[in-house]
C-alpha cells in the first residue's frame, strides 16, 4: 500500500470457477524500519522472485529497498535485508533476466536541475540478498528499466 507503507498478504483461490481473494488478518508489515521518519514516505515498487521465496519492495522518502523472505509454510514475510536505494526517490526496480543484478531507477530531487541516478546491485538468487554498495550511474530523471 503506497500511502501507509505496508505490504499485505492475500489468500487467493478459485470458487466456482471465479477468483477469490481474502486479506490474511495480521499479515500487514511496514516497509519502513521501526523508529524511522515516515513523513513524506511512500511505498512504490514491489516484486516477487520467480521462485516465490523473496519479496522486494522500495519506499520513496526513506529511499530504501527491503528484501523479505517468504515463509514456505505460512506465506508470511520476514525482513531479511534493508539497503539504501543508492539515490533519492526510487521509482522502479527490476531484476535482470539472469537474476544476477537488481537495477533501481532513482528519480532524484525534482527541480530545475534534477539529479537522479540508476543503481545496479549484485543479486544472489539463492539468498535473495543484494550487495550493500551498488554501482551508480548518473541519469537525469530515470523512471523505468526494461530488459529487451
Amino acid at each position: 500500500h503506497e500511502l501507509d507503507n505496508t505490504v499485505d498478504l492475500y489468500d487467493w483461490s478459485l470458487s466456482g470457477g471465479s477468483p477469490k481473494m481474502n486479506l490474511r488478518e495480521g499479515s500487514a508489515i511496514s516497509t519502513i524500519a521501526v523508529g524511522s521518519q515516515t513523513s513524506g514516505a511512500a511505498a512504490c515498487e514491489i516484486s516477487v522472485s520467480d521462485d516465490g521465496r523473496f519479496v522486494y519492495a522500495c519506499t520513496r522518502g526513506t529511499d530504501e529497498i527491503v528484501i523479505y523472505r517468504v515463509n514456505n509454510a505460512t506465506g508470511l514475510l520476514t525482513e531479511q535485508q534493508r539497503v539504501s536505494a543508492g539515490g533519492k526517490i526510487p521509482r522502479y526496480f527490476a531484476l535482470d533476466p539472469s537474476r544476477k543484478w537488481l537495477v533501481c531507477c532513482n528519480q532524484g530531487v525534482p527541480g530545475p536541475n534534477p539529479v537522479g541516478n540508476v543503481t545496479v546491485f549484485a543479486h544472489d538468487p539463492a539468498t535473495g540478498r543484494v550487495s550493500e554498495k551498488p554501482k551508480t550511474f548518473a541519469a537525469e530523471t530515470p523512471m523505468f528499466v526494461s530488459f529487451v
